[in-house]
């Protein structure tokens, strides 16, 4: 997944509200947003390819998201990040916890950012910033730099989603509409343009249109305070990926079995 924005505690109603893109290669075997078989309690989809997922939710109202760190070099031999989010969310460890052990193996992956949470605690890890940071109240964005970086599409779409949580009713329609915005920054992505400008250019907006390389799907969860939760998922395909209207959706609807005392 290249893009997160996460409201927390900024709405009456909503404990958390989630807008995530999933940017990959077209020809990368996955499996849509599903029960998990192995593991009933968790919804996410999975990466054929290595095992792991880019976002997932447990039953019980855990969530995890992962996102890779732009740089231009490399470890042949690594752990996947998406075993990362996969893992937290099979575990029943809290986030510092589960941070906490992480870290020292966390130079085992190519650059990554975590946000790992439960329905009353998230935290946010970067292995390479190597801070674990706990998220309070507010709202946040998160691409392939560090938390809140202000790329265009980082900036824009916290902008957006601060105006939505305004209203007395969000819903997921408003912010699929944040995630599908196609508007590239004329100038690239980064405040540094990398070498390649129309690399850059391509991934500068929230909904990336590639030939081989694009946003693969949109994911968006909402958690109230009565702990209903509600996560859908958007998949596109690649020729979908130049319509925006064509995707398959698959929605889930629970209450978390799990509230704090």
């Amino acid at each position: 997944m290249c893009l997160l924005f996460f409201a927390i505690d900024v709405h009456p109603d909503f404990r958390l509200i989630v807008a995530a893109n999933r940017d990959e290669y077209y020809n990368r075997p996955t499996k849509k947003l599903q029960v998990w078989k192995q593991n009933p309690r968790i919804i996410a989809g999975t990466d054929l390819e290595k095992g792991g997922t880019w976002f997932g939710v447990t039953r019980q109202g855990r969530w995890a998201a992962v996102t890779n760190y732009m740089e231009t070099k490399l470890l042949d031999e690594y752990r996947s990040r998406g075993i990362l989010v996969r893992d937290y969310l099979n575990s029943d460890q809290t986030p510092s916890e589960f941070i906490g052990d992480l870290a020292p193996h966390a130079a085992l992956y190519n650059g990554f950012n975590l946000v790992v949470g439960t329905l009353t605690e998230a935290l946010y890890f970067s292995n390479r910033e190597r801070v674990a940071k706990p998220l309070h109240k507010g709202i946040f964005g998160l691409s392939n730099h560090l938390l809140d970086t202000p790329w265009p599409k980082v900036s824009y779409g916290k902008q957006g989603l601060e105006n939505l949580v305004r209203q007395a009713h969000p819903d997921s329609d408003s912010l699929f509409s944040i995630l599908n915005d196609r508007q590239c920054a004329q100038d690239g992505n980064v405040p540094e343009p990398a070498a390649d400008i129309e690399w850059d250019r391509l991934l500068s907006s929230a909904f990336i249109s590639g030939n081989a390389y694009g946003t693969r799907s949109s994911t968006i969860l909402m958690i109230k305070r009565d702990n209903r939760l509600k996560l859908e998922e958007r998949t596109y395909s690649g020729e979908g990926n130049r319509s925006p209207g064509i995707y398959s959706s698959v929605t889930y609807e629970l209450v978390a079995d799990n509230p704090p005392a």
